[in-house]
């Protein structure tokens, strides 16, 4: 388990504003219509999350009374409130209701600048991170036959659009794939429906709900190694599945599926059912994100663990969710099996 679940999420929040900002920042993105910004993300913004990184508060600049925990727990309550101002604009953008929309934004652009202003003064009691690039985010490609991903590197700050290619494995369904080995963070975004998507070792993020009228497909998406947050679409029609692989990674992991129903599975390679101990807890993960969470638990490993937003440990036993364990030789040797099922 993490040692500290204050930085754990205020790292979690942190990838997903990062997630977040090249779609709501763009050259046509809303943000720049409610703010009046061109040229990408505000930089402000951006130096906070990046300042946050590091998710270390230095105790040098503590005043009275504050701690380390102070600290950490105001920041997540304030990294929560900017994140939800981002979504509002991003769900917003989708509306059908420009009453309600114009509503929303207004409050938006009134209460963006106190929230970013109490961010920044959260971030200057945490230790500087490392200089990095500005963050660039272009133009979204023409429509063509190649599938194209939004890639946010978190690590390097560098967003841009980046080539897909014809997917060739057993998935009848799945038409493109973006696979990438970096050990860097990064966020993959799809905008069209039927993808496999894998990441390397890095904490990563993957992004499969933007796919609009064109439905939700067939989508398989594995994180690789490290901590991982999927967004799932949430199509009824879609049906998705995501790997998350424990047989490599050298310390905890923690992975969180939003969107996940029925129909959608994740699958735990490196489970020993022999040896495992599965702990299921309500009501854990990331603020704004928890769940349903399991903790893999085997002797002399790193614990997996995995939040499924929006269940509970109830649905175990209600018809929502099936538990099995199963071994397959040829990809991934033994393995823990979660699939959405109906009520």
């Amino acid at each position: 388990m993490p040692s500290d679940s204050n930085a754990d999420v205020i790292h979690s929040l942190a990838i997903q504003d990062m997630l977040n900002l090249p779609k709501c920042y763009g050259p046509n993105g809303i943000g720049n219509v409610v703010f009046s910004r061109t040229g990408g993300p505000p930089a402000d913004l951006v130096a906070v999350l990046e300042q946050l990184e590091t998710a270390t508060v230095d105790p040098s600049l503590l005043a009275d009374g504050q701690t380390t925990a102070s600290v950490e727990a105001q920041t997540v309550f304030d990294l929560t409130r900017v994140a939800g101002s981002i979504n509002v604009l991003l769900l917003g953008a989708g509306s059908a209701d420009s009453i309600g929309l114009n509503v929303q934004l207004f409050g938006v652009k009134t209460e963006y600048p106190s929230l970013l202003g109490s961010l920044q003064a959260d971030a200057k009691l945490f230790t500087p991170a490392a200089a990095k690039p500005p963050v660039t985010v272009v133009e979204p490609p023409p429509a063509s036959g190649v599938e194209q991903y939004l890639v946010t590197n978190v690590t390097t700050g560098v967003s841009d659009w980046q080539d897909g290619q014809a997917y060739n494995g057993p998935v009848a369904t799945v038409q493109n794939q973006f696979v990438t080995v970096t050990t860097d963070n990064v966020n993959i975004t799809a905008t069209k429906p039927n993808n496999f998507i894998h990441t390397g070792s890095g904490n990563d993020a993957i992004d499969l709900s933007l796919f609009g009228g064109a439905g939700g497909g067939t989508n398989v998406a594995d994180g690789g190694a490290g901590s991982n947050f999927v967004v799932l679409s949430a199509f009824g029609n879609s049906v998705d599945t995501v790997f998350i692989d424990s047989r490599a990674a050298t310390a905890d992991t923690w992975s969180t599926v939003r969107n996940f129903q029925e129909g959608d599975a994740a699958t735990i390679y490196g489970v020993t059912p022999s040896a495992t101990t599965l702990d299921w807890e309500d009501d854990q993960g990331a603020a704004g994100f928890k769940g349903l969470t399991l903790h893999v638990i085997e002797q002399g490993k790193p614990i997996a663990s995995l939040t499924l937003p929006g269940y509970g440990k109830a649905d175990l036993g209600n018809g929502r969710l099936g538990v099995s364990f199963g071994n397959d030789s040829t990809n991934g040797g033994s393995y823990l099996h979660i699939q959405g099922t109906a009520a």
